[in-house]
């Protein structure tokens, strides 16, 4: 549970760092922008550090005693947030590499 929690709560803050950072630079605030972007990437990647030291450790224990454990509800829902909010991250990067083309090219 508490590893669960560990994943969703940056993975959240990812979404909202993203969020905000289309807001900041549709007001015109590059500079901030990309700083929320960078937060966001921050905050995937302790969040993915996370699922990845789990996932080895789940995958070692099934080598050292051949059995395997119950996955929580909860974690599968904390994999399944993480993933999307990176496709939404990575969706925001390629909206606001466009907005910037667009609004630049005027």
């Amino acid at each position: 549970m508490e590893a669960a929690i560990k994943i969703i709560m940056p993975a959240g803050d990812a979404r909202h760092n993203a969020s905000e950072s289309v807001d900041a630079l549709i007001a015109g605030d590059d500079e901030k922008a990309e700083e929320l972007l960078k937060e966001a990437h921050q905050n995937i990647l302790a969040a993915h550090k996370v699922q990845t030291e789990l996932i080895q450790s789940e995958a070692a224990r099934e080598m050292n005693t051949g059995t395997s454990t119950k996955i929580p509800l909860l974690f599968i829902h904390a994999q399944d947030t993480l993933m999307t909010i990176m496709s939404e991250v990575t969706l925001t990067e390629s909206m606001e590499k466009m907005y910037r083309s667009l609004r630049d090219s005027r």
